[in-house]
């Protein structure tokens, strides 16, 4: 009777099915999970000291100010070069080459 392995590229041997590596979730295909804790960040506006990103944004917005940074600028198309042909041209003539 045959055994099946599978190639464990960690440990770098053939090894049974129950002990392969089982992948980091935080690669796979796992939901996105953004967490809301801070390191004790200061809110200028009040003096205290935040750790959770929702409670500090609140404040942020009691206090009549707002958080920048944040923005997502619209696409825009890069400007268009002028051709340099004719500039690498002249300044080869110029030089005599």
């Amino acid at each position: 009777m045959s055994r099946r392995l599978i190639w464990h590229p960690v440990r770098r041997e053939w090894v049974e099915p129950h002990e392969r590596l089982v992948r980091n979730v935080r690669f796979g295909r796992a939901p996105m999970v953004i967490s809301g804790h801070l390191d004790d960040v200061l809110n200028h506006a009040d003096g205290k000291r935040y750790s959770d990103k929702r409670a500090y944004e609140r404040a942020v917005r009691a206090a009549g100010c707002e958080i920048v940074g944040n923005e997502h600028l619209p696409d825009t198309k890069p400007a268009e070069m002028p051709p340099v042909e004719p500039d690498i041209v002249r300044a080869l003539e110029e030089l005599g080459a």
